[in-house]
């Protein structure tokens, strides 16, 4: 017989917003150049993401905290943050702490760039004037 996923499966891409700028992350960090791939798998209701860029370029952001917007779905309120996998850096100029995290925020479609002392850490003296990469993945129920 077949199996039946509830729920369902899905797979695409999506189209994060990278903010700095806390406590309202005004400032949209602005990538150029390289690749960008974006893209999610989502059976029932937990979803898996992957971010990966290669940028030659990235606008000098203002604020040294990190909000990633645009998740594809909602987390499920009432968990706790679902921490990815540590962030894969190659930098020459965005500056990102090495062993920092990706948390989804329950009950959101964001998360935060967390160090290792729990607290958002992000990009400070971020203008990019060489090739730079950044590489994470984040597993989360859904809403």
């Amino acid at each position: 017989g077949s199996t039946e996923i509830p729920g369902g499966y899905e797979e695409g891409t999506w189209t994060p917003v990278i903010k700095t700028g806390q406590p309202s992350f005004g400032t949209t960090v602005t990538l150029t150049g390289g690749t960008q791939i974006f893209q999610y798998t989502k059976v029932g209701n937990i979803c898996t993401i992957n971010f990966s860029i290669s940028v030659s370029t990235a606008s000098a952001p203002s604020g040294d905290e990190i909000k990633i917007e645009g998740f594809p779905f909602t987390c499920k309120t009432g968990t706790q943050f679902s921490p990815g996998t540590p962030i894969l850096i190659h930098s020459s100029g965005l500056d990102i702490s090495a062993d920092s995290v990706v948390a989804i925020i329950p009950g959101q479609s964001y998360a935060l760039v967390m160090s290792h002392a729990g607290a958002g850490y992000g990009f400070t003296n971020a203008s990019s004037s060489g090739a730079s990469y950044i590489s994470f993945g984040l597993t989360y129920l859904t809403a």
